[in-house]
């Protein structure tokens, strides 16, 4: 990833990393463009993201699972190769904070307003503008890593926030990730029958 001191910029992979690696919906990190239909109560805040032994970690106030607005917390884990995203994060916080010292908002542009759904969609689609990448592509990809990494089903579907309906609905329509689980799951070794059917004990040889 390239560094840039410009903070739009930052603010766009810094949203691209958090979906990738949070699994989130674009929704839960951009505003809709509607101002009207904005509601703070949603907004991701800065003094919730702070910085672990593990990475970085902060409450997501509400999802679509989420009726109650009781949150979640968020990890995004650092990694040992050039794909670690945490200083990037870092990057991110430290010019946002220096332009937004007073602002509760963790996601805010250089002018003061909130990411909106088409302004990340717009640099999206100017860096890609071949690849056909919408909204979902960050969380589908983002699962698609996991589940060729090995993590379980179930595990991914926690991290994602997914209930297991949805969860069933959402890899129907990604064809990358149902290919990565199917082939997770042919990989698995089966059951071991031994468990489930113990031998008979064989009597023992006269000696």
């Amino acid at each position: 990833f390239k560094v840039s001191e410009d903070l739009d910029n930052a603010l766009f992979l810094f949203i691209t990393l958090l979906g990738h690696f949070g699994l989130h919906r674009l929704g839960e990190l951009t505003s809709p463009n509607i101002v009207a239909h904005c509601s703070h109560r949603k907004l991701i805040k800065r003094p919730t993201m702070t910085p672990t032994s593990i990475g970085y970690t902060y409450t997501l106030p509400f999802h679509k699972a989420d009726r109650y607005f009781l949150g979640n917390s968020v990890l995004i884990p650092s990694r040992t190769d050039n794909l670690d995203p945490t200083p990037h994060l870092k990057h991110f916080l430290q010019l946002r904070d220096a332009c937004f010292p007073n602002h509760i908002e963790l996601l805010i542009r250089s002018d003061g307003s909130l990411p909106t759904r088409s302004w990340y969609l717009d640099r999206l689609k100017k860096l890609f503008p071949q690849e056909g990448f919408g909204g979902h592509s960050l969380r589908a990809g983002g699962a698609t890593e996991l589940t060729i990494q090995g993590v379980p089903e179930a595990l991914i579907r926690r991290i994602g926030r997914w209930s297991s309906d949805a969860w069933e609905r959402y890899i129907r329509v990604h064809p990358v990730l149902l290919a990565a689980i199917l082939q997770a799951r042919s990989s698995s070794p089966p059951p071991c029958s031994s468990l489930s059917n113990p031998p008979t004990p064989r009597p023992p040889t006269p000696e």
